[in-house]
């Protein structure tokens, strides 16, 4: 487990000469040690995050960076609400969430905070294709399902890892649980496909159904081993139809993305732009349920957010074909 050893505000002071600090003035610390909680020996490298409460939108947490005393310090910080979390590999990482709250008030103060983290499982094994030949550069992650009510509640692995020559993985940094093994081709798009047939999605030992796949349990700081996952084919389609705007006209030059929204090796799967007639056509789709998104012309992709309006498009074992996307002109 992760555990805060102490919080300790050592001190409150004003700046020399009597004079109060101004109100909001940077001049908070906090420093301490990040530790293995089981040897309580100080753990090198570790990324410490410092988290504001509330967390702004679109913010970035300050970053420290342990050194070889396991030492981290976070200097000027402002009067207001602070979280913790880490990131080390082989560790399960912390995110801030469910922390205890630091408190900087107006005024100097130092707090010293030691943190503790606990050893990740590792799942390790092969991804073979099916005559048992060694596949390289496959990326492999997990699901753990315990204390989930639903399949779409599954919670992915941090770390994700690629097969070597030997077609050798490990998925490191997990907590104990209860879990999928997830090879895929790749973390993005399926790339072209030989005669509509690829590699796709396979889950531990063999299959392309989530339901149908062998549950792992792991330990607190255990390495399982020997899990090999035989990569399964699967055909792929089409999606195609065309873009109009409010009042039927059809839309050229926009881009049209689709986007699986799984819980791992999801993301963007495939894109095309509309034709003078706002035509569009993806290939090499997998089955499975998609979002599929239109960029109008003039607008960056990068402007896509989970705002952006979407439609939901499931393949299942056929091309998707005719669909009218209303896009709205600005």
């Amino acid at each position: 487990m992760f555990h805060v050893a102490f919080v300790t505000c050592l001190f409150a002071l004003t700046l020399a000469g009597g004079q109060a600090t101004e109100p909001g003035a940077a001049i908070g610390q906090i420093s301490g040690r990040v530790l293995d909680d089981a040897t309580y020996q100080p753990l090198v490298d570790t990324r410490v995050f410092l988290y504001p409460v509330p967390f702004p939108a679109g913010g970035r947490a300050p970053l420290a960076i342990t050194n070889q005393n396991g030492e981290y310090v976070f200097t000027a910080l402002k009067p207001g609400s602070y979280r913790l979390g880490t990131n080390k590999l082989g560790f399960f990482p912390t995110p801030g969430v469910g922390m205890p709250l630091v408190n900087v008030a107006e005024g100097e103060g130092r707090w010293s905070i030691d943190l503790t983290m606990s050893r990740g499982a590792v799942l390790a094994g092969r991804v073979l294709d099916q005559s048992g030949k060694p596949l390289r550069n496959i990326w492999v992650g997990a699901l753990r399902l315990e204390g989930i009510a639903r399949l779409d509640q599954a919670v992915p692995s941090v770390v994700v890892d690629r097969t070597n020559d030997f077609g050798e993985f490990r998925v490191q940094s997990l907590p104990p649980g209860q879990y999928v093994v997830v090879a895929n081709r790749t973390s993005g798009r399926i790339g072209a496909a030989a005669n509509g047939v690829t590699d796709s999605m396979t889950y531990f030992p063999g299959t392309l159904d989530l339901l149908s796949a062998q549950l792992v349990n792991v330990g607190l700081g255990e390495t399982l081993g020997g899990l090999d996952v035989k990569m399964m084919t699967a055909p792929t389609f089409e999606v195609s139809g065309f873009a109009v705007d409010e009042v039927g006209r059809p839309i050229s030059g926009a881009l049209v993305a689709l986007e699986a929204d799984w819980p791992l090796f999801g993301g963007p799967k495939g894109s095309s732009w509309t034709d003078a007639e706002g035509r569009f056509q993806i290939g090499f789709i997998a089955a499975g349920d998609y979002k599929l998104t239109v960029t109008p012309p003039g607008m960056e992709p990068q402007s896509v957010t989970r705002q952006t309006p979407f439609v939901r498009v499931t393949v299942i074992d056929a091309d998707v074909s005719g669909l009218a996307i209303q896009v709205p002109i600005r």
